[in-house]
């Protein structure tokens, strides 16, 4: 789990070595979205993650904070707290309106 700067919990994976990809899952969707694309990815030797966002997967669901400058902030928390620059961003859907 990742703490946002507003204090929310998202849920996250983190596999491989190589440039960061983090990737987005759209509306109603998990992390786990992706589990195809990680694996390609790693394989490929990239570094991926995966983020649920607030309300999604296994991330906390709070009552606020559901604009999306507030997912783009989340975003940026997330890269700034595991340190990642020069990343690969792939989003689905409103996972691609977080970017």
């Amino acid at each position: 789990m990742f703490k946002t700067s507003d204090g929310i919990d998202l849920a996250y994976s983190d596999e491989g070595e190589g440039n960061p990809v983090i990737f987005i899952a759209g509306y109603r969707a998990s992390r786990h979205t992706w589990f195809m694309q990680t694996k390609l990815f790693v394989e490929l030797g990239y570094r991926v993650l995966t983020l649920d966002r607030r309300s999604q997967g296994s991330s906390d669901r709070p009552n606020h904070g559901h604009r999306m400058s507030r997912h783009g902030k989340d975003l940026d928390d997330y890269m700034k707290a595991l340190n990642l620059s020069n990343v690969l961003l792939i989003g689905q859907s409103m996972g691609a309106s977080t970017i």
